[in-house]
């Protein structure tokens, strides 16, 4: 069994591709497993990975039967991983030589099931100008280097953690959440249950990833129907968890749903800004409108108790969706 498995979905990405490559053959821990799946990229990066797949055997090359996005082409990555612990990487971006060792030594002595880290981030003249200089910015502010549990503890630390795959490390025999197959925000999703689950989780100080921030990356990219879609179903995959493992309102995952309330009305603003009207909802859409209205009036003095908003704050946004609701 390997002691990491690396997990990179491809599309596209082939300028990046082998400094991506290097920094995972290079590795000071030799026992690894890197799995690459090709999301049916259109550009060749496919036949660079066989081209160094013939060197390494511990590179793998999974394709994809129809392009399904990264969530689609991480998860099939992860029903073929043997790791120990598994590592979702993008292949835009590269790891610090040492990585593997740091990490893998650090869970494995504590016997974590998440291990989190620092990223770095990488800016270029080249895409200098298109990035938000404020995105992955921000540092760690989880206790660093002691166990907790997210679990119990995560309504504490709820509104700080990265929701970045990249930026963790997870035992395989605990990991047991999948990506939604959606074509955004699919990590939004992922990662706030995975933690729901997690009862040994430790941060670290150490750097082991340097995140490429590139012009016509997600974070770049602008508002459009599809990200209005994607808020929606964020909640509407919240609220159904919340459901079925019957969460009680303390739990963070609970909370997390209440904040995302905000990012749907953010993102319907920034829709009518940018295109000058009114988001038309699909009937999704407005069942989901329908939740959130129950979520808003059952939980309106939760939410302002634990000081989550400000009342004003919540009665604005209580009258954003009334519109809405009013045609329903």
């Amino acid at each position: 069994m390997p002691k990491i498995s690396i997990i990179l979905p491809c599309y596209n990405v082939s300028k990046f591709l082998e400094k991506c490559i290097h920094s995972l053959i290079n590795q000071t821990e030799k026992d690894i497993e890197i799995i690459f799946v090709d999301d049916c990229s259109p550009d060749d990066s496919s036949q660079i990975i066989s081209r160094y797949a013939k060197k390494d055997k511990r590179i793998k090359l999974l394709k994809m039967e129809k392009n399904g996005g990264q969530g689609a082409a991480r998860n099939l990555g992860r029903d073929n991983a043997t790791g120990e612990y598994i590592w979702f990487v993008d292949p835009d971006d590269y790891i610090e030589t040492d990585a593997c060792e740091v990490l893998y030594n650090e869970a494995k002595k504590d016997d974590l099931e998440i291990l989190g880290f620092q990223p770095c981030n990488v800016v270029t003249a080249e895409n200098y100008k298109y990035i938000n200089r404020n995105i992955f910015t921000s540092s760690i502010r989880w206790p660093i280097n002691k166990i907790f549990s997210p679990k119990t503890q995560g309504d504490k630390l709820i509104r700080i953690f990265s929701v970045t795959p990249w930026r963790y490390i997870t035992k395989n025999s605990f990991l047991k959440v999948r990506f939604p197959e959606v074509r955004h925000r699919e990590d939004t999703i992922y990662t706030p249950i995975l933690f729901s689950e997690c009862n040994r989780m430790k941060f670290i100080s150490y750097t082991a990833y340097n995140y490429n921030l590139r012009a016509g990356s997600d974070v770049a990219s602008s508002i459009n129907e599809k990200k209005v879609f994607c808020a929606f179903n964020v909640f509407y995959n919240f609220d159904n968890y919340i459901n079925k493992a019957h969460l009680s309102k303390k739990h963070f995952l609970y909370k997390y749903a209440l904040y995302w309330i905000i990012i749907i009305r953010r993102t319907l603003r920034d829709y009518k800004k940018v295109f000058g009207k009114p988001y038309v909802l699909s009937d999704f859409e407005k069942n989901i409108s329908k939740r959130i209205k129950h979520y808003m009036r059952k939980n309106i003095q939760y939410s302002f108790i634990n000081n989550f908003l400000p009342l004003g704050l919540i009665k604005l946004l209580y009258k954003d969706f009334q519109f809405y609701y009013d045609k329903l």
